[in-house]
């Protein structure tokens, strides 16, 4: 009789009403955690990649015409022609657009010359400059009386300025200076995050 009612009672109320998971219930949070760890690990590799070529572009981009990616290119303004709107070291990002669509107005990076690139605003356009049939910009500093003894012609045009950060300029040209030691710093973290997972991993193992 004793074994007969064991037999008979649910072995969910036995259990205290709880059902054994299956091996698919009981894997379904591993893997959600799994899918966690993989997307913060893809979010920290990615920002690291991110800050590595934001300061090789900028040290690049010191000294010469800056990198262009995607149209886009990112350089440091080294005087203060423009210390009301772009204060001297603020981050500047510019994009290549047509030189028809640029107005009065836009503030534009060009190249100077070979290695100098300038960021002024448009004061004037000329539309057909020097017989060429090509657009050609006359520019100055906001902190300047005059503008610039010579057009810009579109060629030399690097980009027309799309977004700008003092505070990120000064961080990137600190970075730009130590750029080395910031490599070993991130590395040397990267080799870190990369032991305690595996420790951890092999903990749970």
């Amino acid at each position: 009789m004793r074994n007969l009612f064991y037999r008979n009672k649910d072995p969910s109320r036995i259990s205290g009403g709880e059902k054994e998971k299956s091996p698919e219930e009981a894997g379904k949070p591993r893997e959600r955690e799994k899918k966690k760890g993989l997307f913060w690990d893809v979010v920290f590799y990615l920002s690291l990649i991110a800050l590595v070529a934001g300061v090789l572009l900028v040290k690049s981009g010191g000294n010469g015409a800056p990198v262009s990616i995607g149209g886009f290119s990112i350089h440091t303004v080294l005087t203060s022609s423009m210390e009301d709107e772009l204060p001297q070291g603020t981050l500047v990002v510019t994009r290549q657009v047509d030189p028809a669509s640029l107005q009065i107005g836009d503030d534009i990076t060009y190249m100077r010359d070979e290695t100098t690139t300038v960021t002024h605003r448009i004061v004037g356009i000329i539309e057909d400059y020097d017989g060429t049939g090509q657009r050609a910009f006359e520019t100055r500093g906001t902190m300047n009386k005059e503008k610039d003894r010579l057009p810009v012609p579109a060629a030399n045009v690097v980009g027309k300025v799309v977004f700008h950060n003092d505070v990120l300029g000064h961080i990137m040209s600190f970075l730009s200076r130590f750029w080395h030691l910031l490599l070993l710093f991130l590395l040397l973290f990267a080799g870190l995050i990369w032991s305690v997972q595996s420790w951890r991993k092999a903990g749970k193992e």
